[in-house]
């Protein structure tokens, strides 16, 4: 039977090509595949192959707030967030917006990004009187505490229970002030009052609605689950939940990037510079970069650069940044900058990956058997959880970006192209994740149930 899938992923390029190989393999099982989403982002996805039904919407109880405001140049930004919070704004544009699209693509299947579930709010009444299956879509790993882990969030081992205690303790005690902060900001509006006001109008039932503390403003409990990782790649699971379903990186392999021009026109040259000089290939991407971690990633590179001259390493950086920021960088013989390149690339080519710990590149990587230095830059969702999985599972090391100096960062390098344990580790997860197929994501959505 041919199915209707609508993907409802959140608005940022990391979570729809987390979702771009899953799409694809089911348009090439003659299902029908749509992603919803606002205009920034239709015209990359249609690049991909992909139909795309256009939202004019936000999800709701996010805080997107300030954010929105700010798109529309309101001229009282504050106020303007505090009058749509007042109002539930927010919540009936999107109300109003998927109400039409699930009336006008009448999908057998909603996948909802975790990062956005209230979405589920919005569509639970409809979802159950069109008996519409609905589940969670998670491209990484999940960010509620789980039983025997440390929070995603955190550089700690499992094994260490006192440091996971302290850790556990810390992420509940700085959730707590980010939500007084926004009830004392928003005059008690804040952002868990809004999904609560709505749960109640909406009458969803409180069976559905996880208790479980989480670095998400709401998650859902007793739908089911897709993770796009392996369980391998993950700690240890102490108690597994039935809804919880593993299905794979499933890495993106024929995505179409956009691609610095200067490095097209330089492409071929480094390449040949490799080959013939026989140097080892040291590939550096952050991702994008916050302003407020600008001036630390820059000193990092400085280090990077330094050594990549002193060990004749063929160094290749993705900086998205100011042509000032770049400037700073005393480059040499070697090391090349640009703004984008095709990663999936620039990995077959390369000896060693150095990243802030993406979910998205850290499953690239693997795919192409790179070892990983993993320097996580921030700690609101899942880089430092990623970093401690890698080096968990023998893929890698993890540094510090602040405190390695260059004597460790060199040590670093040394260990991981040296060393071809973290090559065999990489091997024996992806011939784990080949175990995971399409067969095996349809058992699982053939065996959900509407909403009751």
């Amino acid at each position: 039977m041919k199915l209707r899938f609508v993907f409802l992923c959140y608005h940022g390029f990391g979570h729809i090509n987390a979702c771009l190989k899953l799409g694809r393999l089911l348009k090439q099982a003659e299902h029908q595949v749509y992603f919803a989403g606002i205009g920034y982002f239709q015209e990359y996805v249609l690049s991909q192959g992909f139909s795309y039904h256009l939202l004019k919407s936000y999800p709701f109880g996010l805080g997107l707030e300030k954010w929105i405001n700010t798109l529309k140049k309101q001229k009282h930004i504050y106020l303007g967030s505090l009058r749509d919070r007042i109002t539930d704004s927010i919540y009936k544009s999107r109300e109003v917006d998927l109400y039409w699209m699930l009336q006008s693509l009448k999908p057998d299947i909603v996948l909802i990004d975790a990062r956005q579930a209230t979405d589920f709010i919005v569509m639970y009444n409809q979802l159950k009187s069109k008996n519409i299956k609905v589940a969670i879509l998670q491209p990484m790993l999940p960010l509620h505490l789980t039983p025997g882990h440390p929070p995603m969030n955190s550089d700690v081992f499992p094994d260490a229970e006192g440091s996971v205690k302290k850790a556990i303790r810390k992420m509940k005690w700085n959730e707590l002030i980010k939500i007084w902060k926004k009830k004392l900001t928003y005059l008690g509006f804040d952002d868990k009052f809004l999904i609560r006001r709505r749960i109640r109008k909406n009458a969803v039932p409180e069976h559905f609605i996880s208790k479980a503390p989480s670095l998400l403003n709401f998650a859902l409990q007793h739908i089911d689950e897709f993770i796009l990782v392996p369980q391998a790649f993950d700690f240890p699971i102490v108690k597994f939940e039935p809804t919880r379903h593993y299905i794979g990186f499933m890495p993106n392999e024929k995505r179409n990037d956009t691609v610095d021009p200067e490095y097209k026109k330089k492409e071929a040259a480094i390449f040949s510079s490799k080959t013939s000089k026989n140097l080892k290939l040291l590939y550096c991407s952050f991702g994008t970069i916050a302003l407020e971690d600008k001036k630390v990633v820059l000193l990092f590179l400085r280090k990077l650069i330094a050594i990549a001259g002193i060990e004749n390493y063929l160094l290749l950086i993705s900086l998205p940044a100011q042509r000032e920021d770049v400037d700073k960088l005393q480059t040499s013989e070697n090391v090349y900058i640009f703004n984008s390149v095709p990663q999936l690339d620039v990995l077959r080519q390369a000896e060693l990956f150095i990243t802030h710990g993406g979910i998205n590149s850290i499953k690239e990587s693997i795919h192409a058997e790179v070892p990983m230095l993993m320097y996580p830059i921030h700690s609101d969702f899942d880089p430092k959880g990623n970093a401690v999985r890698v080096a968990y599972h023998g893929l890698g090391l993890r540094g510090d970006i602040i405190s390695d100096g260059e004597k460790a960062i060199q040590a670093y390098l040394k260990e991981l192209l040296s060393n071809p344990l973290y090559k065999k580790c990489i091997q024996e997860l992806n011939r784990k994740d080949a175990e995971y197929t399409l067969d095996h994501f349809l058992q699982k959505i053939n065996s959900l149930t509407p909403l009751s």
